[in-house]
């Protein structure tokens, strides 16, 4: 692995860290296995609308979702910008579906120490076509000013946003650490679901 990309997926991997930590987020579920994993750029949110002219339709979307409703609709696949909530109770405007059925090469569960504690995480790999292809969103999304929601690569999964981190480097190595709250035995459902 490049020193870029590993550095970029530190940088996914803390950032991931941060947001699910700061959200209050303990991802203690899973959804059913296999599930279809999907990256989607992020346009707004609903505590951060960014700098991005937003249409009606789309300030509609951000003001109708009700992350606190249990029954929140899910994310679909499509080209069409959609709202979705997060595990970590945040709404979530976003972008076309970019990498929709990612082949996932491999879904590991690991624990993970920042010296302090010890959470869980899930090491994703993907396979040649996915690398390339996230490889070429997180390059465009790093262009993004850094704090602007547009800066933001959503990781959908079972209908749900489990993480949406800034990106800070393009990810180039195709692999990708997925972090937060996780229990041990979360996280291994989360490996589970994605076929790992």
């Amino acid at each position: 692995m490049s020193t870029t990309s590993a550095r970029a997926l530190r940088t996914l991997a803390l950032s991931t860290a941060l947001l699910l930590g700061l959200g209050g987020c303990a991802a203690t579920s899973a959804p059913a296995k296999h599930s279809t994993l999907q990256f989607r750029p992020v346009i707004a949110t609903v505590s951060d609308p960014g700098s991005a002219p937003l249409s009606e339709e789309e300030l509609a979307m951000l003001d109708e979702l009700d992350c606190a409703v249990p029954e929140a609709p899910p994310a679909t696949a499509g080209v069409e910008p959609v709202a979705a909530c997060g595990d970590d109770g945040e709404g979530y405007l976003l972008g076309p579906t970019e990498l929709d059925s990612v082949d996932v090469a491999s879904a590991t569960a690991s624990p993970m120490s920042d010296g302090t504690t010890q959470d869980w995480g899930v090491m994703v790999s993907l396979d040649a076509d996915d690398t390339a292809r996230l490889a070429d969103l997180t390059a465009r999304l790093v262009a993004q000013p850094a704090g602007d929601p547009r800066n933001r690569l959503a990781l959908v999964l079972g209908g749900r946003v489990i993480s949406a981190p800034s990106v800070q480097a393009a990810i180039t190595g195709g692999q990708v650490l997925i972090m937060g709250r996780f229990t041990e035995e979360s996280a291994k459902r989360l490996a589970a679901s994605l076929g790992g």
